[in-house]
This record gives structure tokens, C-alpha cells and sequence, in this order.
């Protein structure tokens, strides 16, 4: 039988994120944009965009439990959970979901991402070695991140028994040993796991595998490369996309997001940004006020052939509208909605007058968005143009599009860049 795996991500750049994963691994593998479409024909691999993030925590649990329903009915050999690498989301609800379900013997929990700078030591969550509490995602609009520990952080709104496994257990063969069998002495489920550097992803998996049989693992992109067997090399002799016009459209306002926009902008005589003033577009929104910008954009397009349509993180702007939020009554998650849905709609107006052959979508809102409304259902992933940034393609209705994913704080200061030079053809 053929080795099929699973994978249920909670946004759509961390569902391409793994999907690229497998692939690169050699599994034929279908990455389904929506639950409505989320029917299991083959004996290909899944990778199911549960779009929950942004959901309520109720609405989250229900979606992620009818999902679970659907992979219960097939022979999957590895179910995966995908979560943000920096904790957002509605981490314990959605894997009660799927384990309500599918009843695993234990649940791992190891949302480190080493490549992509992201460690978790004694129990704690570090973002380019800083504590994640005292990095920018503290102030992120819909999930705050308030705490370091992720069993206090994951367990705020919850009450179940988690417990910890250290470097100290993993790397020692008694150690982890002797913790395996306290774990099964007590019946614990829910394990977080510290991962430091590669190698503990592989150290932690051999362990388990020889003590558990069924399991749920639970991490980003990082922990599923370790997990598959390796079939066949990803196929790389795509032809180079070409692309003659791309669009890029992020409604990020993390600093890195708007670092990368100047840096593509700065650097690239063809490349020029439109940025959207968050404040009025919030302030405007019943007015239709992003129709001002698609004139913009349309003109910028007959005069340079990659335009960056963005969501500006200007410091002044940034406090006309925490006023503006706090005098309306309008919460941070109706915020985040008008600015992802106001990109959106300036980008498919552009598309619908412009010949563009790709996109960049930055944000698993963002992508979400902007496929859901270029109907498209489905993605045939085909590479990797740097860790975190897979490009895929597909059909729409103006055409087979190349489609690149990037979450919003992923990448270095020149992957965007390098991005539009790729689809360009540029060899990076």
C-alpha cells in the first residue's frame, strides 16, 4: 500500500508550507484551499486548509472535527496538525477536534522550526533567539502572545493535564527513557517537546515511534520533513515560470513584511509598491474607499512590470487608528478582516484590466482571501524558491497563474526580492 500522510493546517501558507514538505519527500500531494472541498478521491496525499486561524474558537473546533471525520473514513499512515510556528491560533481547541475523532494514544506538541529560526528550550518559545513574549508577536492584533511557556500560553483557556520533555530528555537515551515511562505510568496525552537544532526533531521521533503506534504529532513545517519516509526527490526540471507581469498582495504589517516590500522596491527598477493607508481604508471602509487605489494601480502596471500592493505599518497612521478603534467600538479581529478584504478587492479589480501571470501572496489570511475569490479550489505545487516560500500553479480565469505563499514574518530581508526574480527566471 502506499504511504499516504495527512496534514490539517489551520491557514493556507502553512498548509503549502507542509505540502511542499511532502512533495519535496516524493508524495503526490493535493493541497485543499476550503472545507467544502474537502473530499478524499485518491490515494494521494492531503493537505487540508482548515482556514481557523481567524476564526472564533468555536467555529475553529467545528471545522477542524469535520475535517477529522473525513480522514477517519480513509488509510492515512501519518495525521499531521499544523500549527503557526509562533503560536497563533486556536491551538488546544483544534487538536481536542481531531483527537475527539481519531482517540490518539499521545499528542506531541513541537511547533519548532529551526531554520526558520524558531526553538523551544526548557519549555520555552524563541523567535531568532528571543523570547517570543518580547518579540513583535506580543502586540499581534487577534492572538497576542503574552507568555514564553507554552503550556501556560496553550493552556490559558483550557484544563488539561501537559507535560514537558527537555533537551536534557531527548539527547539522553535513560533520560527520555525514564520519561516515556512516567508518561505512560500517568497516562499524561499532551507533550511539548523542546527542539533546538535538527537533530532533535530525530532523536524525539525514533523514541516515540518505538513506545507509541498511534500518534498525533502537532508542529509548523519544521517537524513534518522528519516524519515521512523520502520516496523520490521532488521532480525540480519545471520549466522556469517566465513570468512577464506578477502582483504581489500582503496585508502583513509585521516589521520583516514591510522590511522585504522596501527591500524589492528599493532594489528593482521594474518594481514599484502601492501602499494602502490602513487608517482611512478602516476609517473609509463603508465608503468603498480602496477603489481610489485601483486607478493607481492599473496606471503603475503600464509602466512597471511588478507591482506590491501593501498594507502600510506607519507609526502616526498606526495611532490615528487605535483611536479611531477605541472611539468605534470596532475589534481588532473586524480590523484585521477590512484590511485583508480591502487588499483583496484592490488586487482583483487590478487583475480583472491586467495580464499578471503571477501572484505573491503574503499572509495565510491574504491567500485565502484572494483565492477564495479567484474561485480556485485546488494547487499543483511544484518547488520551493527559498525555506518557507513555496510557488505552485493553477488555473483561473484569466489563465494559468503561478502562485507564491509566504507567512508574514518568514523569510530574510531579500526574499521578495529574490521572489520576483525568480518568476522572472532568474536562477536565485
Amino acid at each position: 500500500m502506499e504511504y499516504r500522510v495527512s496534514v490539517i493546517a489551520d491557514d493556507l501558507t502553512g498548509a503549502n508550507d507542509c505540502g511542499i514538505k511532502l512533495a519535496q519527500n516524493g508524495f503526490e500531494t493535493k493541497v485543499i484551499l476550503n472545507e467544502g472541498n474537502a473530499d478524499i478521491t485518491d490515494n494521494s496525499s492531503y493537505v487540508f486548509n482548515s482556514n481557523s486561524r481567524a476564526m472564533n474558537k468555536n467555529k475553529s473546533y467545528k471545522i477542524n472535527k469535520k475535517i477529522a471525520q473525513k480522514i477517519k473514513n480513509n488509510d492515512f499512515d501519518l495525521i499531521y496538525k499544523k500549527i503557526d510556528s509562533t503560536l497563533r491560533g486556536h491551538i488546544i481547541s483544534e487538536i481536542e477536534a481531531v483527537n475527539e475523532v481519531l482517540n490518539f494514544d499521545l499528542i506531541i506538541i513541537a511547533p519548532a522550526f529551526p531554520e526558520m529560526n524558531r526553538t523551544t528550550k526548557n519549555g520555552k518559545h524563541f523567535v531568532h533567539k528571543q523570547l517570543i513574549a518580547d518579540t513583535g508577536f506580543k502586540n499581534d492584533p487577534i492572538f497576542p502572545i503574552y507568555d514564553s511557556e507554552i503550556k501556560t500560553l496553550l493552556n490559558a483557556n483550557h484544563n488539561i493535564e501537559v507535560n514537558n520533555l527537555y533537551l536534557e530528555n531527548i539527547r539522553d537515551e535513560k533520560a527520555f527513557d525514564d520519561k516515556i515511562g512516567y508518561i505512560k505510568q500517568n497516562t499524561i496525552k499532551y507533550i511539548i517537546s523542546d527542539i533546538e537544532e535538527e537533530n532533535d526533531f530525530k532523536l524525539l521521533i525514533n523514541n516515540i515511534k518505538k513506545n507509541f503506534k498511534k500518534v498525533l504529532w502537532v508542529g509548523s513545517a519544521g517537524l513534518i520533513k522528519h516524519l515521512t519516509p523520502e520516496k523520490s526527490e521532488l521532480n525540480h526540471n519545471h520549466s522556469s515560470p517566465n513570468s512577464s507581469q506578477t502582483i504581489t498582495i500582503s496585508s502583513s504589517m509585521s516589521d520583516i513584511s514591510i522590511s522585504q516590500i522596501k527591500q524589492a522596491t528599493n532594489n528593482s527598477v521594474e518594481t514599484i509598491g502601492l501602499g494602502i493607508n490602513v487608517y482611512e481604508l478602516v476609517k473609509r471602509y463603508n465608503e468603498n474607499y480602496y477603489l481610489d487605489y485601483v486607478n493607481i494601480g492599473i496606471n503603475h502596471l503600464k509602466k512597471y512590470k511588478h507591482l506590491i500592493i501593501y498594507a502600510e505599518n506607519d507609526e502616526i497612521s498606526n495611532l490615528d487608528l487605535n483611536d479611531y478603534i477605541e472611539n468605534h467600538n470596532i475589534s481588532s479581529d473586524d480590523v484585521s478582516k477590512i484590511i485583508v478584504k480591502s487588499v483583496t478587492n484592490i488586487f482583483i479589480e487590478i487583475f480583472k484590466n491586467i495580464k499578471c501571470d503571477s501572484i505573491i501572496l503574503i499572509g495565510g489570511d491574504t491567500a485565502n482571501e484572494v483565492l477564495t475569490q479567484l474561485k480556485i479550489n485546488s494547487l499543483k505545487l511544484l518547488g520551493e524558491i527559498e525555506e518557507g516560500v513555496p510557488y505552485s500553479s493553477t488555473n483561473s480565469y484569466n489563465g494559468k497563474i503561478n502562485i507564491v505563499t509566504k507567512a508574514g514574518a518568514f523569510g530574510n530581508q531579500n526574499t521578495i526580492l529574490n521572489t520576483i526574480n525568480y518568476l522572472e527566471g532568474e536562477i536565485i
